[in-house]
């Protein structure tokens, strides 16, 4: 009886061992099989940007070191994995792998060059004049200027050095033009190729709304069927606007992220990658370059801040920060009761009778009547804005603290310019793209960047792209029923989708819409 009790103990022991080693070597093999089916312990890099990372650090043509092995044996470390990845990542076997595109280098004596001022002769002031009228930048300027001009690097120095993933996603440019100069167009289509990594660029895509101009026509159908890569012209049949052209182009693409510019920029040197590492980590990631300001009046390259982001006021403009609530206490406000009937939404405004909303440039004195209403005290300026920041305001340091102090970092943005972005392809689609029922131009930087946020996306600036935008006083262009009343119309159309009962600023700050 004994020994039998002995004999059923023993079996036990041995099957519990058993049973111990076995698990233990299931999270052995778990833990070093590749995180086979993405459902290993300790896979967090089973995600397409993790995979990428570590092939990187295999080898690549830009700083790393491959010891010898070379591509080969690249591509069979990654067999098998190619079709494994997560939701909202890139499968690795539609990525690319590139190399930095070459530095374009200054042309010594040409007027421009490293991106320098262009001055022209007192003899010539009054033809400069005359050009300007055309398209209300110095066109006299801009066409002494190379197609390839050098600028300067102006990234921050911790960008120079960063690396990024060695497979990254293809891109196709969108650019939209209304008889736009030739100078202009050529150098922003010149500088997209010079600069960016050719594998990674996939096409460019012309979209001409409706312009009248000779030298838009076959001439450039010409000359672009001469350049290094895929570039495609689109028309519109009749005067369309920046929207429906720009729908017209995404509709067109093949590259895997869109990337839209306007038709007077110069990308600078490393712009593209930054943008696409972004993507590729989290193709919900929309992401805008530091928007550099190039001179109307001399085409000097000038470097903007890396220390400001989007905002907007509440007529629904981009053209001043998001604006700040000051309290002003006065004896008489510390009653206890709120005004009734006006702005429920508001948190408890009950501590003052004076609200004071700024934006560079301008402040609004709002005053509380008895009968409960909130009418406009005081309209006054501050000061001249600055033409080159009046788009933006300094990032506060809570941003700068989610960046760990790291100016090189992506800063997350509550909306953007809207001229210049990279968005993956099928994300921009299931956003809903452009909103169709907009008009011509106006409120759709807004509207997207309200889209992204309120649909799961994320709104990213990237330090370490620049792209030069030349900012004009004034459009040169005309829009049928007038530039007002499309604007108008656009940020009314923004406020009632998406901002629910915050649409009472604009319409506070726009009587009568």
């Amino acid at each position: 009886m004994f020994r039998t009790k002995v004999r059923i103990h023993t079996c036990k022991v041995i099957l519990l061992t058993s049973l111990v080693w076995f698990l233990v070597d299931v999270v052995v093999l778990t833990f070093y099989s590749d995180c086979v089916g993405g459902s290993g312990w300790g896979c967090g890099g089973n995600s397409a940007a993790a995979r990428v990372e570590q092939i990187g650090n295999y080898g690549t043509d830009h700083g790393g070191s491959s010891k010898g092995r070379g591509i080969l044996y690249e591509q069979l470390h990654d067999r098998g994995k190619a079709e494994v990845t997560e939701k909202g990542k890139y499968p690795v076997k539609d990525l690319r792998r590139w190399k930095p595109a070459p530095s374009v280098l200054p042309q010594h004596g040409q007027p421009g060059e490293l991106g320098k001022a262009v001055r022209i002769p007192p003899d010539q002031e009054g033809l400069m004049k005359e050009k300007f009228k055309l398209n209300q930048f110095n066109l006299l300027a801009s066409d002494m200027i190379s197609f390839n001009r050098s600028l300067t690097d102006v990234r921050l120095s911790g960008c120079k050095s960063k690396q990024y993933p060695a497979l990254l996603p293809t891109t196709s440019i969108v650019i939209v033009f209304h008889n736009e100069a030739w100078s202009t167009l050529m150098r922003t289509i010149w500088s997209a190729i010079n600069r960016s990594p050719r594998p990674l660029l996939k096409e460019i895509l012309l979209v001409d709304d409706a312009s009248e101009r000779e030298h838009l026509g076959k001439q450039l159908e010409d000359y672009v069927a001469t350049l290094p890569v895929s570039v495609r012209v689109f028309r519109t049949e009749k005067r369309s606007g920046l929207i429906r052209a720009r729908l017209l182009g995404a509709k067109h693409v093949k590259g895997q992220v869109i990337t839209f510019l306007d038709a007077h920029c110069e990308c600078t040197e490393g712009w593209l990658e930054p943008l696409l590492a972004r993507i590729v980590e989290d193709r919900k990631t929309v992401v805008c370059p530091i928007i550099d300001v190039i001179s109307d009046e001399t085409f000097e390259y000038i470097t903007a801040s890396d220390m400001t982001w989007g905002g907007f006021n509440w007529k629904l403009n981009f053209r001043c920060p998001l604006t700040e609530l000051l309290l002003s206490l006065t004896p008489t406000a510390l009653e206890h009761s709120r005004p009734r009937g006006s702005f429920p939404f508001l948190p408890p405004l009950s501590t003052f009778l004076f609200l004071v909303l700024t934006c560079y440039g301008t402040k609004i004195v709002l005053q509380w009547l008895k009968e409960g209403k909130l009418v406009i005290n005081k309209i006054s300026q501050l000061g001249p804005m600055d033409p080159s920041t009046n788009s933006r305001y300094r990032v506060p340091q809570r941003e700068m603290d989610r960046r760990g102090g790291d100016r090189t970092a992506p800063l997350r943005t509550p909306t953007m310019a809207g001229g210049l972005f990279s968005i993956d392809r099928d994300y921009f689609y299931e956003l809903g793209a452009y909103d169709e029922g907009m008009d011509i131009w106006g409120g759709e930087n807004l509207e997207m960047s309200f889209r992204v946020w309120q649909c799961g996306g994320i709104l990213e600036i990237i330090p370490c792209s620049h792209v030069g935008h030349v900012f004009r006083d004034k459009s040169p262009y005309t829009f049928p029923g007038g530039v007002s009343k499309i604007v108008l119309q656009n940020a009314a159309r923004v406020a009632e989708v998406w901002m629910d009962e915050w649409r009472e600023f604009y319409y506070l700050m726009n009587p009568g819409r």
